[in-house]
């Protein structure tokens, strides 16, 4: 959920509006009830969810807050709201409307690697800090040729060798857990590369925070 005034959590006439395009609005009609949910912040209160067709919802947002009844922003109780959501594992951050949910993956050869295993046991279980950081594998690009543009899946899961993509889960230690070949967006480094040209070559530490001086700083 995707609000501005997050203290409408505290109010009982708050509801969850939803809109047209949203996956429980099939079949339901404008200001029907499709649903409810427990609200974490009052106990004992449940929260309707209602489909809502005359509003204007926040740019990219498909379910936000709403209250059957005018009320003024109240930023002590925002705060605090916040800190309890926080606390619960529940968000409780401001947020970019433009950007929520955006994948930070790519489907590419190279790229700084994602370090997570997936496991048929366990699921995906990131791997242990003593076999940082992953080290990409070396392709045979001879082979790429035959690669087809129409799959989607990431190059390196039909390239890798099997002793790179194939290794034991780092939390049940069965073999045949398989790594994740999606490999991370250049907006994750390049925010911080400069930090580099100041530091030591080292595999041990992505840049030395203490020789960081004012002059190396982008802006």
């Amino acid at each position: 959920i995707f609000t501005p005034y997050p203290e409408l959590f505290c109010t009982p006439k708050t509801f969850i509006g939803i809109s047209r395009q949203h996956w429980l609005s099939d079949g339901k009609k404008h200001r029907e009830i499709v649903g409810q949910i427990r609200n974490p912040f009052l106990a004992g209160e449940r929260i309707d969810i209602r489909l809502i067709e005359d509003e204007n919802f926040p740019p990219s947002t498909q379910a936000t807050l709403f209250i059957a009844s005018e009320m003024l922003p109240d930023d002590n109780k925002r705060t605090e709201v916040l800190e309890k959501a926080r606390s619960m594992g529940l968000g409780g951050y401001y947020t970019s409307r433009s950007y929520r949910d955006w994948l930070i993956s790519r489907q590419r050869f190279w790229g700084t690697p994602i370090p997570i295993v997936h496991c048929s046991n366990c699921g995906p279980v990131a791997v242990s800090d003593q076999d940082l950081p992953i080290q990409l594998p070396s392709i045979d690009y001879s082979k790429i040729s035959s690669y087809s543009s129409n799959d989607i899946s990431s190059p390196l899961k039909n390239f890798a060798p099997n002793d790179w993509l194939n290794v034991k889960c780092p939390k049940c230690q069965t073999p045949g857990a398989i790594r994740e070949t999606d490999t991370c967006d250049t907006f994750f480094d390049s925010s911080w590369y400069f930090l580099r040209y100041f530091t030591d070559p080292s595999d041990k530490k992505p840049f030395d925070k203490i020789r960081l001086r004012p002059v190396d700083c982008y802006i």
